[in-house]
């Protein structure tokens, strides 16, 4: 387990990574009855991802994962998000600005703002730049509107 995110009382979204040897995938999963059961997720057409880092919502439609892409060059990050409350995710590593295919990105911040268009199009993606001289990165995402 790498990522925790509790929208209310009894939602609660986790991600993580399965290292037991079973599949070896990332994963996401949810709750809506505070843990008592989990729905688990994987992101359509997307086999290659083996490490779930960080899961935040601005909103309750709208949501972030980012997981490590094994099909990219040395496991870079993918960022996902979803706008129809996790039933869909959609990759969105056009949206970064200064975003390397090599570039390890681990954790997401979201604005805590009552404006829910505000909120819902501002992140900001934290990691490493791999192979620069200062690793610590910071990534921006661009804005568009859901």
């Amino acid at each position: 387990l790498r990522g925790v995110h509790v929208l209310s009382k009894f939602v609660w979204w986790v991600c993580g990574d399965n290292d037991t040897g079973d599949d070896g995938t990332a994963y996401l999963a949810y709750t809506v009855n505070g843990g008592r059961s989990w729905v688990r997720l994987q992101p359509a057409g997307r086999a290659a991802l083996v490490r779930g880092y960080d899961v935040r919502f601005a909103t309750p439609e709208c949501g972030y994962f980012l997981a490590a892409n094994g099909s990219l060059p040395a496991g870079a990050t993918e960022l996902f998000t979803t706008c129809d409350g996790g039933d869909t995710w959609v990759s969105q590593g056009s949206r970064f600005t200064n975003l390397f295919d090599n570039d390890l990105a681990t954790r997401i911040a979201v604005p805590d703002n009552t404006n829910p268009e505000i909120a819902a199009n501002n992140a900001v993606i934290v990691g490493n730049q791999t192979g620069a001289p200062n690793p610590g990165q910071i990534w921006r995402l661009a804005p568009t509107v859901f």
